[in-house]
């Protein structure tokens, strides 16, 4: 999670989203220790679908792979 990789830009792009489709859910992996990972953290606990989005800080190889696998979707924004 860096500001590079627009992570905030696309919670909300799954916000817009999520409003037509309530199917959906967002899980967002990455590192958690630094002030940009706070701010996404706020905004996801403050977002109106923050029961749908899971921040699940830094994984490991092996569960990146995972839930690659189980997902329909994967959005890259860098």
């Amino acid at each position: 999670v860096r500001p590079m990789k627009r992570t905030l830009d696309g919670i909300k792009a799954f916000e817009t989203a999520r409003d037509s489709n309530t199917l959906i859910n967002l899980k967002v992996a990455g590192n958690d220790s630094d002030t940009y990972a706070d701010e996404i953290k706020k905004y996801i606990s403050e977002s109106r679908h923050s029961k749908d989005i899971e921040f699940m800080g830094p994984v490991s190889d092996i569960e990146r792979l995972a839930l690659m696998r189980e997902t329909a979707l994967i959005l890259v924004t860098s």
